[in-house]
Order: structure tokens, then C-alpha cells, then sequence
């Protein structure tokens, strides 16, 4: 999309790597005026004339200017109005905290009582000052625990790797090794090659099992007890919906019309189609309160 600079009139198809920056007030300048606006530490926004710092600007990451504009106002009310659902007496009132930032960012953003409105934060930031800090701390910890998680888990993923690298690695060799000792035998013994091959075949497998074994986790099939029974909500007088049809009577009355085959796997756990539709029908009437006449 073509969009241009309003100080300078500069258009992205005249110069294709313009970059647009975004103030807090929501107004844009390309990075060209910026840096000539900012020859000193403080200058005017070009549209409304707010006093800004060259830190004031940061590059647009929306097509529209308001949405770019919320997501900072967003961010900087959310660094205070921090607080969490378990810091509540009850859902209510965590529901009520959560409209009243909504309303902020709102008003802020869109230009409705702001002196009033950024009064409000002021005075919510000194009256919770200690609740603010001390959920910061914990965010904050949460999130170190988090990253090392994460870390965590890219270094398994990088030993997972090498390990499949290195398994890779020895299957080749060992495959190598294999086929040489097997032409040696063909050409130093006089068994016939039938015999040769017949033996060779079992070794091959063994030395594949045990480096298996030890190099990773051995899956074996897993076989099922019993087939797959569907039991449904109304069996056990859960819900208050209208009574359901029985598996055998859904097929009968043509509910099977609209209904997709269950695939093989499914189908050998003992999962049929007319229980996939049951299940649908099931969870529909789940909610429902039904009132014989």
C-alpha cells in the first residue's frame, strides 16, 4: 500500500525504503523528518504541536495510525495496571478492573477526557504503588523462569538433534562395515552365498536392536484392551437437554447422511460413524433445558 510522509510529502513509490515513524500522539513523520526535527533534544509534533523526545517516535508496525497508537498506550498502562485475577476477592471485580483499563485506553486513545483520564492513573499508581512493584517483581520472575524453560527446552531439541545426527551417523557405518564383512565372507569362505546371506541377516538385526536400545526409547505397538464405548453426558444425568436417539435407531433414521467416515485407525479402536454422530448430537443438546408439555 502507497502511503507518504505529511511534512515532506515524500511517497513510498518515489522512495520504495521510506520508513514511517509513529509518536505518541498517533501522528507519523518519515525517519528522514524525524532526524532533521530533532537537531535539538525537544521539538513540537508537525500535527499537533505536544511537546516530544526523539524517543517519543518509534517505527509503525500498523497500517492504520490508531491501532499503532492503542497498542502503546496499551503498553504503558498495562506496566501499572498489573494486577492479576488471584489478587482478586472475586471474578466481578477482576472483571471490573479489566473495564476500567479498557476505558482508559480508550479514552486515551481516542482523545475523550484525557486530563481526567491520565488524573485516574496518577492517582491509581500512587495509591497501589507497593501492590504495582511487587507484581512487577513477580511478572518479572515468571518470565525469567519462562525464558529458562525455554532455553531448556531449545538445548534438548539441539541434544535431540545430535543424537539423531549421531544415530544416523553409526546406522551408515555400521551398514558400511556390514557390507565389507559381507563381501569378505563371500570371497574367503567356500559356503554357498545362500547360506552366507541366511546367516549374515540375524546379526545385522541384532546389533540394530541393541544400538537402539541404547542410543533411544524402543516404541512398541500398543494393543488395546477393550474397543473404543462412547458414553455420553445424558447416561449419567448431567445435562437437562431433550432425550437423545440410541446408537441403533441414528442409522435407521437417516442421521448418517451428513456424517464423515471415520478413518482406519479410528475405525480398528472401535470408533464407528454413528458414534461420531452421537457425540455431535450429544454435545449439541448439552446445553438445552428441556420442559415436556
Amino acid at each position: 500500500m502507497e502511503f507518504s510522509c505529511p511534512r515532506c510529502q515524500t511517497s513510498s513509490f518515489q522512495k520504495p525504503n521510506m520508513k514511517l515513524l509513529i509518536n505518541v500522539c498517533g501522528h507519523r513523520l518519515c525517519e528522514s523528518c524525524v532526524d532533521a526535527l530533532f537537531v535539538h533534544p525537544t521539538a513540537n509534533c508537525f500535527e499537533c504541536g505536544r511537546p516530544l523526545r526523539r524517543s517519543n517516535y518509534r517505527l509503525q508496525q500498523f497500517e492504520d495510525a490508531i491501532v499503532d497508537k492503542e497498542v502503546n498506550i496499551r503498553k504503558n498502562i498495562l506496566k501499572d495496571y498489573n494486577m492479576r485475577e488471584d489478587q482478586f476477592d472475586s471474578l466481578d471485580a477482576y472483571n471490573d478492573y479489566l473495564e476500567e483499563i479498557e476505558t482508559i485506553v480508550f479514552n486515551l486513545t481516542n482523545g475523550i477526557d484525557v486530563e481526567s483520564t491520565k488524573a485516574r492513573v496518577e492517582e491509581y499508581k500512587k495509591k497501589n504503588k507497593a501492590m504495582i512493584l511487587k507484581t512487577r517483581q513477580e511478572n518479572a520472575r515468571e518470565e525469567l523462569a519462562l525464558l529458562a524453560a525455554i532455553q531448556e527446552e531449545k538445548k534438548e531439541e539441539e541434544n535431540r538433534r545430535q543424537r539423531a545426527i549421531l544415530e544416523k551417523f553409526e546406522e551408515k557405518k555400521f551398514k558400511k562395515d556390514a557390507n565389507l564383512k559381507l563381501l569378505d565372507e563371500l570371497e574367503k569362505t567356500d559356503k554357498s552365498a545362500k547360506e552366507i546371506l541366511a546367516n549374515h541377516v540375524p546379526v545385522k538385526k541384532q546389533v540394530l536392536a541393541q544400538k537402539s536400545f541404547r542410543t533411544s526409547v524402543v516404541m512398541l505397538p500398543i494393543v488395546p484392551d477393550e474397543p473404543y464405548t462412547y458414553k455420553s453426558n445424558h447416561d449419567n444425568d448431567v445435562t437437562f437437554g431433550p432425550e437423545l436417539l440410541g446408537l441403533d435407531e441414528i442409522e435407521s433414521n437417516d442421521y448418517l447422511r451428513h456424517v464423515a467416515d471415520p478413518d482406519e485407525r479410528q475405525m480398528a479402536c472401535g470408533f464407528s460413524k454413528d458414534i461420531k454422530c452421537r457425540r455431535a448430537l450429544d454435545d449439541a443438546f448439552s446445553g438445552l433445558f428441556y420442559f415436556s408439555q
